[in-house]
């Protein structure tokens, strides 16, 4: 906030509009770090109401020199923000399903999908069984409330869930199925990434009753330790603030 180039990221909702002040880079050595941290918790608390008091335009612009020098900003002009308001910590906590145990979502998985595969009228016989299909809403009455309690403090929980194990699920328009990886437009919808070619080991091959409807060569993930190759896919390169 102070001493940094700023800029404003505005989110849209039917109830609520929230302007976000994201830094893009500093204007002051790393070694100043706690001291412009300090700074930043002054300007603050200086404007920091009672609760329930209205939000107003912070005034950034107009009190950049706000606590140089001092650690005392009571006195500090300019106008107040909402009592409640806490700034984001600096370590963001991962909320999208994948820090969660994995066992933990192994469970999850191979429950949803033995349902699914348990759902196979239809097929012909010998044929591999694709199994059927069940809403999230269905899905979620599968699972206990402790399980479901856990999974709602994840964004998207659920959902977001079967979405990150796309190798096993298919969750379209609310609905979820079994993924069959014959189906030419599901390679055309994900290409393999370089780097990551039977870099994980397959479900189907491990956990189908008929095993992966495609054959070692074909299949993207490996079929069995033997076939596992190390991954050569570039890292993600993080930005630096």
């Amino acid at each position: 906030m102070l001493e940094q180039q700023e800029r404003r990221e505005q989110k849209h909702s039917s109830a609520s509009r929230q302007v976000c002040l994201v830094g893009m880079s500093r204007s002051y050595k790393q070694s100043d770090e706690a001291e412009f941290e300090q700074r930043r918790g002054c300007y603050i608390r200086s404007r920091q109401t009672s609760a329930g008091a209205a939000v107003q335009s912070s005034g950034v612009g107009k009190n950049r020199d706000c606590c140089h020098g001092s650690t005392d900003c009571e006195g500090t002009s300019g106008t107040t923000w909402e009592g409640g308001f806490r700034p984001r910590s600096s370590v963001e906590a991962v909320r999208n399903c994948a820090a969660l145990p994995r066992d933990f979502v192994d469970g999850i998985v191979l429950k949803v999908a033995d349902t699914l595969l348990g759902m196979s009228e239809g097929t012909p016989l010998g044929a591999w069984n694709k199994g059927g299909s069940l809403s999230v809403r269905e899905v979620a009455a599968l699972l206990q409330q402790e399980t479901l309690q856990l999974l709602k403090k994840e964004c998207g929980g659920l959902q977001t869930l079967l979405k990150n194990n796309h190798q096993v699920f298919k969750v379209e328009g609310g609905t979820v199925y079994i993924r069959d990886w014959r189906d030419r437009t599901e390679s055309r919808r994900r290409p393999a990434v370089p780097g990551a070619l039977k870099t994980r080991l397959c479900w189907f091959h491990a956990h189908h009753p008929q095993g992966c409807p495609l054959q070692e060569q074909n299949c993207c993930f490996a079929h069995g330790a033997d076939d596992l190759r190390p991954s050569t896919r570039p890292l993600k390169k993080l930005k630096n603030f």
